[in-house]
């Protein structure tokens, strides 16, 4: 990796998956392995590294090609981007046209539909028997 001018490295999410639960680290596998990198002494500090974790929808599906050539995409965007110096921008992927949008561009919705807010909240509540032979989950 030192040697290389681009190197790309595609890490499994379960990557020293014990190991780090163990550390109780909170790091991506992709970070975890870029920190063991940096430990060797052999990755010089100021190269460039994008960690990037990456989990498909479906947990435990296979990639399937799309999910292959989606990634491969992604990663020759991001390093298109790199050698024009184009900084502050996501790759995209639409239609098959591979493309990149301004951070500014991007709008981000963290809301919760109330109903789902509400089914989490009844589950998740620590209420025992109540009396009326209703019993709810209690949280561990």
């Amino acid at each position: 990796v030192q040697d290389r001018t681009h190197t790309v490295i595609v890490v499994a999410e379960g990557y020293c998956r014990d190991e780090r639960k163990a550390k109780k680290s909170e790091d991506s596998a992709s970070l975890y392995l870029y920190k063991q990198l940096l430990a060797t002494g052999r990755l010089d500090p100021k190269k460039k590294v994008v960690c990037e974790p990456f989990t498909r929808m479906v947990r435990g599906a296979a990639p399937n090609n799309l999910d292959v050539t989606l990634s491969q995409r992604m990663a020759q965007q991001v390093f298109e981007l790199d050698r024009q110096a184009i900084t502050q921008v996501m790759p995209t992927v639409k239609s098959h046209m591979v493309g990149y949008s301004s951070f500014s561009d991007i709008d981000t919705d963290n809301t919760v539909d109330p109903e789902l807010a509400r089914l989490a909240d009844h589950l998740t509540t620590d209420v025992s028997n109540e009396g009326n032979g209703c019993c709810r989950l209690q949280s561990p």
